[in-house]
């Protein structure tokens, strides 16, 4: 019989409209593939109040589909409040230490964020059949701690999970879909955020997931503005290459699309930011928006004389952008000593 689902996370929900058209084109999407459940892993709203505030306009949008099964897991943004009359299709997956449920042909864990705990401590009494399971959860994946660094929530190691679930429904993680293959069958997914919150960056997504004889993950794409990054790095006598390159990628248009540029290194020409500037307010009105990053220094910001030699020297070397730029990085650092 199988199943097919969607899984999100992080919407973040508040009082402005973009959170809430995405909810609703998650939902449309689940109607049209014909989905059995919506998952979402956690920080629905950003706060633990818009889940009270906001109640009537979400659960508007979870009457659409009726039929459809949809799961709440709260996150470390909701996690305080979260009444349980979201319509009669809802559930609020907050049970400790852990939520169980039969689902179709699946068995549903969920996992509320839980504090000195660890996840094999919590699940210590669960009794699954692995390649049928989904687990649903807000955390910090091993592999991503470096990533989150200061925002670190209920870690979790992969042996932990590894071949313990079919599937693992991840939330925590905003930038990008994240995909791992963990032991022999277990597929672990953070989708990121499908709005465009800071620190996220390129088209928003979230994931279909089929479980049947195997299990099939089919990212798509959401209609909603998205950050895209471009970064530049410019040494003395390569100004007129990069400003060629800042033009033509400001040229790419796409009426989503926010794009930030930043431009990094040293430069010569007293006019280049000048020049970069006037590229930016002539494109701005054909994007959502053009937001200027600029990093580079001048020669007379820095010690010119050893700045120049040590630009000579590095010239000369055979390595990428990316290391050249950390090369000056470290050394305009190191002249501020």
């Amino acid at each position: 019989m199988g199943i097919k689902f969607i899984h999100t996370a992080d919407l973040h929900l508040k009082e402005d409209e973009q959170g809430f058209s995405v909810l609703r084109f998650i939902i449309e999407k689940a109607i049209k593939e014909n989905c059995d459940a919506v998952l979402i892993a956690g920080d629905l709203f950003e706060r633990s109040s818009f889940s009270i505030d906001l109640k009537e306009k979400v659960k508007e949008i979870f009457s659409l589909a009726p039929s459809i099964k949809i799961f709440i897991l709260p996150g470390e943004s909701d996690v305080d409040f979260f009444p349980a009359d979201y319509g009669e299709n809802v559930e609020i997956v907050n049970n400790v230490p852990f939520y169980y449920k039969k689902f179709k042909d699946v068995e549903i864990i969920g996992v509320p964020v839980q504090e000195g705990f660890t996840l094999r401590e919590i699940l210590s009494d669960l009794k699954n059949d692995p390649q049928r399971s989904i687990l649903l959860i807000h955390c910090t994946l091993f592999q991503e701690f470096e990533v989150f660094k200061e925002n670190i929530i209920f870690p979790v190691l992969p042996e932990e999970i590894a071949d313990k679930f079919g599937y693992i429904a991840m939330g925590h993680y905003h930038k990008e879909m994240k995909i791992y293959r963990l032991g022999r069958f277990t597929k672990a997914v953070y989708p990121g955020s499908p709005v465009m919150l800071q620190g996220t960056t390129g088209k928003r997504k979230a994931v279909l997931v089929h479980i049947d004889s195997f299990i099939s993950i089919e990212p798509f794409t959401i209609d909603t503005p998205y950050f895209s990054e471009k970064e530049f790095f410019v040494l003395p006598s390569e100004e007129d290459d990069v400003l060629l390159k800042v033009e033509l990628e400001a040229m790419q248009s796409d009426a989503n699309k926010v794009l930030i540029i930043r431009i990094k290194g040293v430069y010569s020409k007293k006019e280049f930011r000048e020049k970069i500037e006037e590229i930016v307010k002539k494109y701005i009105t054909e994007f959502a928006n053009i937001i200027l990053d600029f990093q580079a220094k001048h020669l007379t910001e820095i010690n010119g004389y050893a700045i120049e030699s040590f630009l000579y020297a590095l010239k000369s070397q055979n390595v990428s952008e990316k290391i050249k730029m950390r090369a000056i990085e470290m050394f305009i650092n190191a002249l501020k000593w």
